[in-house]
């Protein structure tokens, strides 16, 4: 990583009038939602699992492009 001289030399960086970097100060972060225990999330995990299992299996279709075998000398490339 490139210091800040070397930043404003390259002209990444352009510094003010008075020569300093400008800065922004940030305000404060929120506090994190707390974690689920790990009964909530076994459960939770359980109840998708279930519902992708109800769900019937997408088959794409006999004729669908990724069923076909690829074959290299139909698309006009050399073999090898």
């Amino acid at each position: 990583m490139k210091t800040a001289a070397e930043q404003t030399a390259l002209g990444l960086v352009q510094p003010g009038a008075d020569g300093e970097l400008p800065v922004r100060l940030l305000g404060a972060l929120e506090r994190a939602v707390p974690v689920e225990d790990e009964k909530t999330v076994a459960r939770r995990v359980d109840q998708v699992t279930a519902e992708q299992r109800s769900r019937p299996a997408c088959k794409p279709a006999p004729d669908h492009p990724w069923r076909r075998p690829f074959k290299p000398e139909a698309a006009g490339v050399a073999a090898g």
